[in-house]
């Protein structure tokens, strides 16, 4: 169980899903790597340009929700997941 300052911490970085709807099942898990940095969900990472930036989304129990990336100031707002997985690497 997570102490009540862990929890603090985590919403405060950004790091955190909260399911307005109190469900017990959703999960969304976000992680973006260079070769030299690592971000989670709630983060920025830098990435040098020409440098491939690699994204890991874990989401469970949320159907037709997508994640939103924002390159360079910009949302890749309207994208699905079948052209995320084109675009920018999703497997």
């Amino acid at each position: 169980m997570l102490s009540e300052r862990a929890i603090l911490d985590a919403i405060r970085a950004g790091h955190v899903f909260i399911d307005v709807e109190g469900t017990k099942d959703r999960i969304v898990e976000f992680e973006a790597k260079t070769t030299s940095s690592t971000a989670w969900m709630g983060d920025s990472i830098d990435a040098p340009a020409g440098q491939q930036v690699y994204f890991t989304v874990n989401m469970i129990a949320l159907q037709g929700a997508y994640p939103k990336i924002i390159r360079d100031g910009r949302s890749t707002r309207g994208l699905t997941m079948s052209a995320m997985a084109n675009d920018i690497g999703f497997g």
